[in-house]
């Protein structure tokens, strides 16, 4: 069963919308990791120099390419894959380690990231409440994706951990690697649409209005809208990757962690 790799959604919101505003279609389902990879610089240069020549501060212009770039640089994992715009948890997971800061798990809270019940969960669906929906067809995919019953099976997910030779313990710590990785991700989006922001919005307000499902989108053009798109994308990422590590630790916790291969 695979989770959407939100990663790739959030590229090709700015790949899309980079194409959209050139007066040219782009079908995103076409759009394979390997040509996301070698777009992702001519991309982050087109953004910083249409910032550039609206505003001709160039100083500001390198900042956004930079930030872009990285956006870029962290969304594609760097092991030369060209597999398929979905990943398996593990899959992306394994893809990111040893890139990644480790997580103390003493100050994670799973109980925010539990359903109201307290159970451990089967799926990720129980999230469709938290997870806030928007009209834009690729943030609605990378959010169905998650909610998707047959895309987030625990007990799917721990027995290929298990395949893995990977420890619960050590399959907790990645998927609260991955959460942070899509945190990082989530606040460079947001830096990236207030640097071309024309009204002064700051990034603890939009911050603020996409976690709590008040951010006020209807598309993905533009750099700025695209940029806020892939920050909804990565937020759900994050919360995601969190539950997922909450339903993981309570399996451990209750002696539910399957010992089949």
């Amino acid at each position: 069963m695979n989770i959407l790799k939100v990663g790739v959604i959030s590229m090709q919101l700015l790949l899309v919308s980079c194409a959209s505003t050139g007066g040219e279609s782009a079908d995103s389902s076409e759009t394979d990791d390997g040509t996301v990879a070698m777009l992702g610089a001519v991309v982050s240069g087109l953004l910083g120099g249409l910032y550039g020549a609206e505003t001709g501060d160039i100083v500001q212009a390198q900042n956004i390419t930079n930030q872009s770039m990285a956006i870029f640089t962290a969304m594609n994992p760097q092991d030369g894959s060209t597999d398929d715009q979905s990943s398996d948890i593990g899959d992306e997971t394994n893809n990111s380690a040893g890139t990644i800061s480790p997580v103390d798990i003493s100050n994670f809270k799973p109980e925010e990231y539990m359903a109201s019940s307290g159970n451990c969960e089967k799926n990720l669906a129980y999230l469709s409440n938290r997870l806030y929906q928007y009209p834009m067809p690729l943030v609605s995919e990378a959010r169905s994706a998650i909610l998707d019953s047959k895309n987030s099976d625990m007990h799917t997910e721990m027995i290929k951990f298990n395949q893995m030779n990977t420890t619960p313990d050590a399959a907790i710590q990645k998927l609260l690697q991955q959460a942070q990785e899509h945190d990082r991700v989530f606040h460079e989006a947001i830096q990236t649409a207030v640097q071309t922001d024309s009204s002064g919005t700051t990034a603890e307000q939009f911050e603020k209005e996409i976690k709590s499902g008040t951010l006020s989108i209807n598309e993905c053009d533009g750099i700025r809208s695209s940029a806020l798109c892939a920050a909804i994308v990565n937020n759900y990422g994050y919360i995601a990757y969190r539950a997922a590590a909450a339903n993981f630790m309570c399996y451990k916790r209750t002696n539910q962690w399957p010992t089949e291969m």
